[in-house]
């Protein structure tokens, strides 16, 4: 069998993966014996949960159309990384567009044959460097520090001459000092925000020292150094759009980390998880599931085969609808991990004994799954809702996430607004959704920033008060206090325009910013406003809006912020005709969750005042 370090990763994850992933292939057809013949009733029941009985259709690809969109960006990133590369260690690295024809190592093992392709490769008679190029930045890896001291923040793991970045020297060699040691074992999970990418290379390192063994002796005596080539979080774009060349290295779009030392010591453990792997394609007979980390239930980067395995957790309300809960503790003081009672069978949402359920929020939850009402604190909504002026400006933002920066002034994943939607609500439930609604979206894929910021400014007159409400603030703030950066003269009016934002979903829910000053206490402010059973432990616009309103998201052509996102990249290369009909699409979905808001609001001001 082909094993790519992809598939490695996977495969190392959980035993159970290498047969499943048989199993969804083949569909357990006749010429594929897989499992064990006690096995053959349990194989048919999975399959049904991989392919519609009826259609056939595939019940666990979803198709991630924003990946598909962005991949251009992430190759272009490989390639702006190796030319930076050239430049910061003097080599001659080389960008190959196909993947084949990247350098490739490889080594074989029980009839199996493990490789890889490097993104970034130079040898000559005395070195060998590898660069693996990640589209994230570098941020996560210079925020290991020590622990703080009283003097405050602790010591960086990292640090960085010009855009490179090396374990301190003061660190090594011998065992790390106390202090810094919860640093670095974060690299050694490769569940961690910066183990993943770390894991990765050491995966890599693995096969080509195990390649080198096999196949290529005579590269055993040169220096290997490993770098992982990821983006500045600090660079600019002062130049023009696609020039992200600069003089000062330390103010390079790329960075590289030395893990050289780091990967090394990942080796003894990834030779254990080469093992597991090989043992595990040869089982007939499928693991029993067990949850953990590996298994990311309910996250965006969960096991493919997550409803596979744990069926029952997707199939009726469970123990992951609880707000933000870890663990739960029992009567005995004993703490019990969410996954080590998925694993006893505790899965429904009501299989959490009473008696544990110590936190306001989850026994409002458990309250209103068993009555099958919804929650509502009018005294402490009604406190949020005094602080609203009208009249009210519901405002949404959409954007394009770039790994690389499109415009001057932005920043490695900028978000590039392109279009905005605001509902005019001039007094309390007066608000027309065709009259009093505003729009702006870019006509192309070009800059068009300025006139977004001209835009929005006309449209919100704050001179004799008012409010700007936005759903989940973080986002929306940030936006135009980079607006703000990047054209200085609109600084003033950007920010008036922050300092008179709202946060409904803080309404809604609950939040520090509306409350800060209310008098409450710490508990009382995280205590939720509202719940219903419907909301499923989630309160996004979408899960939020069908509570209120008839309304639906599904009506629409444009459906999600994914949609719009690859709406928009497609202005890139379509005809004029056909980007107006997108345009016609995307202001629809924009609207709708500016109107939305206004449901949303009007609905819980007439909740309150009954």
């Amino acid at each position: 069998m082909d094993i790519s370090k992809t598939t490695f990763k996977e495969y190392s994850k959980c035993d159970r993966i290498p047969l499943l992933e048989k199993l969804y292939r083949f569909r357990l057809n006749g010429d594929v014996c897989l499992f064990d013949d006690e096995q053959k009733m349990a194989a048919r029941e999975m399959l049904s949960r991989m392919f519609d009985e009826e259609t056939g259709d595939d019940l666990l690809e979803v198709t991630d159309v924003q990946l598909e969109t962005m991949q251009p960006y992430y190759r272009d990133v490989e390639k702006w990384a190796l030319k930076i590369a050239s430049r910061t260690f003097g080599l001659p690295f080389v960008f190959h567009e196909d993947t084949k024809d990247q350098k490739k190592f490889q080594f074989s093992e029980k009839g199996h044959r493990f490789y890889c392709y490097l993104d970034g490769y130079f040898e000559d008679e005395t070195q060998a460097v590898i660069v693996e190029v990640k589209a994230t930045t570098s941020a996560k890896f210079q925020d290991l520090r020590a622990k703080k001291t009283a003097l405050g923040i602790g010591e960086p793991l990292f640090t960085k001459t010009g855009n490179v970045l090396a374990l301190r020297t003061d660190l090594g060699p011998g065992p790390l000092p106390e202090n810094f040691q919860g640093a670095y074992n974060k690299m050694f999970s490769r569940y961690t925000e910066v183990g993943e990418y770390v894991f990765d290379l050491a995966v890599e390192r693995y096969f080509i020292e195990r390649s080198l063994l096999e196949n290529h002796p005579e590269l055993l005596g040169k220096k290997f150094r490993y770098y992982l080539a990821v983006l500045n979080n600090n660079y600019v774009l002062e130049g023009p759009a696609g020039d992200f060349l600069k003089t000062a290295a330390s103010d390079e779009l790329i960075d590289f980390i030395d893990l050289t030392q780091v990967t090394k010591d990942w080796l003894r453990g990834i030779d254990a998880l080469k093992d597991f792997v090989v043992n595990n394609i040869a089982n007939k007979t499928l693991p029993t599931a067990v949850c953990d980390n590996k298994c990311g239930l309910g996250t965006p980067g969960a096991c493919l085969f997550q409803k596979v395995c744990w069926a029952e957790v997707f199939s009726k309300p469970s123990i992951l609808e609880y707000l933000g809960a870890k663990s739960f503790t029992d009567g005995n003081g004993r703490k019990h991990d969410k996954c080590a009672l998925i694993n006893d069978g505790m899965i429904g949402f009501e299989s959490i004994p009473l008696d544990w359920i110590v936190n306001p929020n989850h026994r409002i939850q458990r309250s209103c799954f068993s009555s099958q009402t919804e929650y509502l604190n009018k005294t402490k909504m009604k406190m949020g809702m005094d602080k609203i002026v009208y009249p009210i400006y519901h405002l949404d933002f959409e954007s394009f996430p770039c790994p690389l920066p499109r415009f001057r002034g932005e920043k490695p994943y900028s978000q590039s607004l392109f279009q905005f939607s605001i509902h005019i609500e001039r007094k309390a439930g007066e608000c027309d959704e065709r009259r009093d609604h505003r729009s702006f979206l870019a006509e192309d894929f070009r800059d068009h920033r300025e006139e977004l910021i001209q835009a929005l400014i006309e449209a919100i007159d704050l001179s004799s008060g008012g409010t700007v409400m936005v759903y989940n603030q973080n986002f929306e703030y940030h936006q135009i206090k980079e607006l703000a950066r990047m054209f200085p003269k609109y600084q003033a009016e950007l920010n008036q325009i922050c300092d008179h934002i709202y946060d409904l979903l803080e309404l809604v829910k609950t939040g520090k910013n509306l409350y800060f000053d209310s008098g409450l206490t710490e508990e009382e402010i995280k205590t939720v406003n509202y719940y219903h059973p419907k909301l499923g432990g989630k309160y996004s616009i979408k899960k939020v809006l069908p509570i209120f309103s008839n309304r639906s998201y599904a009506d629409l052509e444009v459906k999600n912020g994914n949609e719009a996102i690859v709406a928009y990249a497609s202005f890139a290369r379509l005809p004029k005709d056909e980007i107006e009909e997108l345009r016609t699409k995307l202001v629809a979905y924009c609207s709708q969750d500016t109107w939305s808001m206004v449901e949303i609001l009007n609905k819980l001001i007439a909740k309150v005042k009954t």
